[in-house]
């Protein structure tokens, strides 16, 4: 038996994929309320304000994105395959309903965004980008990436890269593009 999602969830999930496929700028409470079938005003009830809700989208997919990554530091996986793994998300993402990376998308509109919201969309990259110096890391202390690596560097432009990648590949309808991608920089990453 599946559970229902709550009122509160269907809110997020519908949000978070507004904001996936349209951005910040491009999704009212109308939409939502539209496409879960209840009032505007309901949406109010729990999301005082467009802000509000998005910093608790942002702030859940962050969480969820965590936990997806703790679970790949967890595994008993070379580096070379978490980085693999980590590039695999980006892929899976695109070709669900042709989304991109909540806080990738939200990045591109951070001039537009409160400063509570900004915060959050800096808090996800600076997860990531712990996660991928730690996998970076781990590697070097195994011999499987290249000692000479600043990993912090390399941690954001993999990141950077994938992120790119997810966009280029969102354009060309081409989501086998990111997989290219990650190979061609773990290829430069590997010993």
């Amino acid at each position: 038996m599946t559970a229902t999602l709550s009122t509160r969830d269907q809110i997020l999930d519908c949000a978070q994929g507004l904001i996936q496929t349209r951005g910040y700028n491009g999704f009212s409470f109308r939409d939502i309320a539209s496409d879960i079938g209840i009032k505007s005003s309901s949406i109010h009830y729990y999301y005082p304000g467009k802000t509000d809700l998005a910093v608790a989208v942002a702030s859940k997919y962050r969480s969820d994105f965590t936990e997806m990554t703790q679970d790949l530091l967890d595994s008993d996986t070379t580096s070379v395959a978490k980085l693999q793994a980590y590039a695999d998300v980006f892929e899976v993402t695109l070709k669900h309903e042709n989304r991109l990376c909540l806080c990738g998308m939200l990045a591109s509109e951070v001039n537009s965004v409160e400063p509570e919201l900004r915060a959050e969309i800096k808090a996800f990259f600076d997860d990531q980008h712990r996660v991928l110096m730690d996998i970076l890391s781990d590697g070097q202390s195994k011999g499987e990436v290249r000692a000479d690596l600043q990993t912090s560097e390399t941690a954001k432009s993999y990141l950077a890269a994938l992120e790119g990648a997810m966009m280029l590949a969102r354009v060309n309808s081409t989501p086998s593009d990111i997989q290219q991608t990650a190979q061609q920089m773990i290829a430069l990453i590997k010993t």
